[in-house]
């Protein structure tokens, strides 16, 4: 028997559960798609943007490389006047990690400082090797 346009294969009571099953289901499928972008494209994106952050941070350093130099050798110029003064107000030595650290911070200063004359070497060796 065929059913006419205004007739339905369901009973009358259950129409509005067929309504919410449907809206289940929609509710259901968003959820997938909602779990499924943060399982699967999160951790695509996310190094992508950190990456591009971390980026922009480092052009703004960049930008500061003028006056960020001689604020570092001043930082540390008064870190070893800092050391030198304590030994000299309490008669002893510097820790050995004390002096090591600033030996490292004073080494690591000469070369960021001097990195614009050792950065062509430094490249030029790469490409050879």
């Amino acid at each position: 028997m065929a059913l006419s346009e205004h007739e339905t294969s369901a009973p009358p009571h259950t129409a509005g559960r067929q309504g919410a099953v449907g809206l289940g289901a929609v509710v259901a499928a968003a959820g997938t798609a909602a779990a499924c972008a943060a399982c699967c494209v999160l951790p695509i994106a996310f190094p992508a943007l950190a990456l591009a952050g971390f980026g922009g941070v480092i052009a703004a350093f960049a930008g500061a490389r003028p006056w960020l130099g001689p604020l570092a050798a001043a930082g540390v110029a008064v870190a070893w006047l800092w050391v030198g003064w304590d030994s000299w107000r309490t008669r002893r030595r510097p820790a050995r990690a004390t002096a090591v650290l600033m030996l490292l911070a004073t080494a690591l200063l000469a070369i960021a400082l001097l990195w614009p004359r050792i950065e062509p070497l430094v490249l030029a060796a790469l490409r050879r090797g």
